[in-house]
């Protein structure tokens, strides 16, 4: 009778080891199975500031980006498209995307007005624009648009271009910079600062670039005088110019197109000195 009762016990202390273990075992599966595709749309949002009420549409998926598990989140709201890939192991946004929507362009910079509830003495957006070009940002205002809305300060960031373009028949500046291990490209409207498009991405070489430009020691503005000053007559709307990193050595890397001549050109950043020059015929 003695021997039964303890095999009773020990089969009720098996059954009990056992459910712990199957809890044990579905605690650990969950936690390694990274964040939900719920978590992740919730992610994107909080990343872009918007509510899900807000949210005219959304699309989200599972898919494999350089064969890691992400979370492709898609969605339009006050007029912008977003895309977000999310990692799924641990919530981090892997890239970003946004672009005013093709059937309606809204400025993403608010009038100080609508900011501080007083509307004397202040210009809006769109009193910008009707005004004409007398209100057109400075490359230097661009750069701090873009800054102020990728949450860097200007000493955090390695600027590569900061220069004017067309797109879809408007001025604008195309600025871009490495930051936090990151690559930012953003489009800003020349006229009244609208950021028209923006895009960051993790970069695996943005540390390599961010440590060469630590070396930087003559500004951009330096490199296109040392550069311009070889071609009698041209000008800043000739040049285009950009910091680089070319074997672990920052350098100037621009082109100048002038009087059906292109000059190719790379300039040391620490010490200005030209590493390359080559001319050809701008056809």
């Amino acid at each position: 009778m003695k021997k039964k009762v303890l095999t009773i016990a020990t089969a009720a202390a098996l059954v009990a080891l056992a459910g712990f273990s199957v809890h044990a075992n579905t605690t650990t599966a969950s936690t390694t199975q990274g964040i939900t595709q719920t978590q992740a749309e919730d992610i994107a949002l909080k990343d872009a500031g918007v509510s899900r009420d807000q949210v005219d549409t959304m699309y989200a998926h599972s898919d494999l980006d350089n064969g890691i598990s992400v979370y492709d989140v898609e969605f339009t709201a006050d007029g912008y498209e977003y895309d977000y890939e999310i990692k799924k192991q641990n919530g981090r946004i892997v890239k970003q995307d946004k672009e005013a929507a093709k059937t309606n362009v809204q400025p993403l910079i608010k009038a100080e007005s609508e900011t501080t509830g007083s509307s004397d003495n202040k210009t809006t957006a769109a009193d910008s624009t009707s005004a004409g070009n007398n209100t057109a940002i400075t490359k230097e205002e661009a750069k701090a648009i873009a800054l102020k809305d990728a949450g860097l300060k200007e000493a955090d960031a390695l600027f590569v271009k900061v220069e004017e373009d067309y797109e879809k028949g408007q001025l604008i500046y195309d600025v871009e910079f490495y930051g936090n291990g990151r690559e930012y490209d953003y489009e800003i409207a020349k006229n009244d600062g609208t950021i028209v498009k923006k895009d960051s991405e993790i970069d695996d070489d943005a540390k390599e670039k961010e440590q060469a430009a630590a070396s930087v020691a003559i500004t951009m503005e330096k490199a296109k005088s040392i550069a311009l000053a070889k071609v009698s007559g041209a000008g800043n709307n000739n040049i285009e110019i950009e910091l680089d990193e070319d074997d672990g050595q920052a350098v100037y890397e621009g082109e100048i197109r002038y009087q059906g001549k292109e000059y190719e050109f790379k300039i040391n950043a620490r010490n200005g000195a030209i590493i390359e020059w080559e001319v050809d015929t701008d056809d």
